[in-house]
């Protein structure tokens, strides 16, 4: 089973990783789909539900922000070797 937090835009992914990592979101630029050229193409919304995980395991998900706080967190431990 895939699970995945709240929804959210590439957009608003890409703020929320900015601000985890203290960069300059102001470098950030929204753009539509349909400007952007990629080899392949990618759905307009590709969130996942967690109503399942939740109401049939008891599972709550973690906010987005704060998954990627802690994975900033961990890389950084990792790299740096320090806990």
């Amino acid at each position: 089973m895939h699970v995945a937090g709240e929804r959210c835009s590439r957009y608003d992914f890409a703020l929320i990783i900015a601000r985890c990592l203290n960069v300059n979101s102001d470098l950030i630029v929204a753009t539509k789909m349909s400007e952007v050229r990629l080899k392949a193409k990618r759905p307009r919304d590709s969130s996942l539900s967690t109503e399942r995980t939740r109401g049939v395991y008891g599972i709550n998900i973690p906010k987005l922000e704060e998954c990627v706080r802690e994975f900033v967190k961990e890389c950084k431990e990792s790299v740096v070797g320090v806990s």
